[in-house]
């Protein structure tokens, strides 16, 4: 269940962008092998899509792959934020998600409606762009 739930976070980021500022000057390597000086106090900001969507980082981005969590990972992805100000909330939202997604698959079974196209929009979060029919059925 566990490697579901990354994976899900992973192939659809809730969050697709990561904010920070830079607290002192410094230089990166870009992909193409480009210098990059990052000024103190310069904004930055971090598409987390391109990451989790990256050959470099995942083999098969594009696939929906759980088992690449059945081990542990690299630090690659991080739905939550990094460093010191990471979601302090993030246990407890792996441990919620997982308790109500076991609880709603055991109660219930979901289908698509036939015919759907399924578009991502982004207001601040990935979501559904013209929302979702589904049908559901109890066990």
């Amino acid at each position: 269940m566990e490697a579901v739930l990354k994976e899900t976070l992973r192939y659809h980021q809730p969050a697709p962008v990561l904010f920070r500022t830079a607290t002192t000057d410094n230089t990166i390597v870009a992909s193409d092998g480009k210098q990059i000086r990052i000024r103190k106090g310069t904004d930055i900001a971090i598409n987390l899509n391109i990451m989790n969507n990256s050959e470099k980082y995942w083999h098969e981005p594009k696939k929906f792959y759980p088992s690449r969590f059945l081990e542990r990972h690299s630090g690659v992805m991080f739905p939550f934020g990094l460093g010191p100000r990471t979601c302090i909330g993030q246990n407890f939202a792996m441990l919620e998600a997982t308790i109500i997604l076991a609880m709603v698959l055991h109660r219930f079974r979901f289908e698509l409606v036939p015919g759907q196209k399924v578009v991502l929009g982004t207001a601040g979060v990935i979501r559904p762009k013209y929302g979702l029919s589904m049908r559901i059925w109890p066990r």
